[in-house]
């Protein structure tokens, strides 16, 4: 998917226009902007920061701080004939911008979905196996068990004859294969 960028120093040189334009203070446009979007607005002191002239576009991060101001003064969803072009043309880039990121957050969540099914699925495959081989030990262990048992009966009864083999009367008494 393409996304456009935007050359945010030109946004912010738009948005410092329309702010000498309409007359704002600082404090008016902190109203717009927290009246416009208040869980996504800048502090007081960022939005002076975009107004102040010489404003750097690499000391601020789009999403956080460029973004919401340009929503709240440019006022994105309200494209009109009365805008000046170069506006109406910074909001329509930035409508797209915004129509394009939330494809993109999207994706990306249905990514992230598709990645949590096939990993559960995967998860619940190994632990099959898993199991599956626990119970394959227990069996060998099982075995292991019953075989030591029955080597120590075997042992036992060996040890048995044997001891009465060496008991044998006969053989004490001086029996001789002769008789």
């Amino acid at each position: 998917m393409d996304i456009i960028m935007i050359d945010t120093q030109n946004v912010i040189d738009s948005l410092q226009k329309i702010y000498k334009k309409r007359g704002l203070t600082q404090q008016k446009a902190y109203d717009i902007v927290h009246d416009y979007d208040p869980l996504n607005c800048p502090s007081e002191t960022t939005i002076a920061r975009v107004f102040r002239k010489g404003a750097k576009a690499e000391n601020f991060r789009w999403e956080t701080t460029l973004r919401p101001i340009a929503n709240a003064i440019l006022k994105l969803e309200e494209i009109d004939s009365s805008d000046d072009p170069e506006e109406q043309a910074y909001k329509s880039i930035m409508k797209l911008k915004k129509d394009q990121l939330g494809k993109a957050n999207d994706e990306r969540e249905e990514e992230k979905t598709k990645y949590h099914q096939q990993l559960a699925e995967e998860t619940e495959k190994f632990q099959k196996s898993l199991d599956f081989a626990m119970h394959q030990i227990k069996l060998k262990d099982d075995r292991i068990d019953l075989l030591m048992r029955q080597n120590e009966r075997l042992s036992i009864m060996n040890n048995r004859m044997l001891e009465q083999f060496m008991n044998c009367p006969l053989k004490n008494k001086g029996c001789s294969d002769e008789t």
